[in-house]
């Protein structure tokens, strides 16, 4: 004999209630934190291991590390740091673009670093390593002549503007 369809529904209602508690309780599990879990390293401890890997010429893993600081701690202590240390991992690979782009944004962001002065100096001498030979396009040559003399002129006694 057929059921009524209220208690068709009633039926299938419990089963979805039921079903929607286990789904929910199975995603409480999966999301809760264990006790094993790894917790966030600070940017102290970021910048410690991305500093070491930089010493050590691990580039991959320092870029990495410094990658994160400028991305997720951008207005940190590190920050400025993570960015000059960026460009000269692209500076040591001679990536020369993409080392005067994060020395010129070290530049631009940070204005007040201590690493401006080495930063503007670099910027010029990548430029001056990717300029071509005379007969070829000038525009590396002529940004290099500019970020030069702009070192020259905000550091007018600095060994280097000599």
């Amino acid at each position: 004999m057929l059921r009524p369809y209220s208690s068709f529904v009633t039926s299938s209602m419990h089963r979805v209630i039921q079903f929607s508690f286990l789904a929910l309780g199975l995603v409480l599990a999966a999301c809760s934190a264990s006790d094993s879990a790894k917790r966030a390293k600070t940017v102290d401890e970021i910048y410690s291991e991305g500093k070491a890997a930089y010493d050590e010429g691990n580039w991959l893993e320092a870029q990495t590390k410094f990658d994160v600081i400028k991305l997720q701690y951008p207005a940190s202590q590190y920050a400025d740091d993570a960015q000059f240390y960026l460009a000269e991992i692209n500076f040591e690979r001679g990536e020369y673009i993409m080392a005067a782009f994060n020395y010129n944004q070290l530049r631009r962001s940070y204005p007040s670093s201590e690493f401006v002065r080495d930063a503007m100096y670099k910027s010029a001498l990548c430029y001056d390593k990717i300029a071509l030979p005379a007969d070829r396009d000038q525009e590396n040559t002529r940004k290099a002549i500019l970020a030069y003399t702009d070192f020259q002129s905000m550091f007018m006694r600095d060994s280097l503007a000599l």
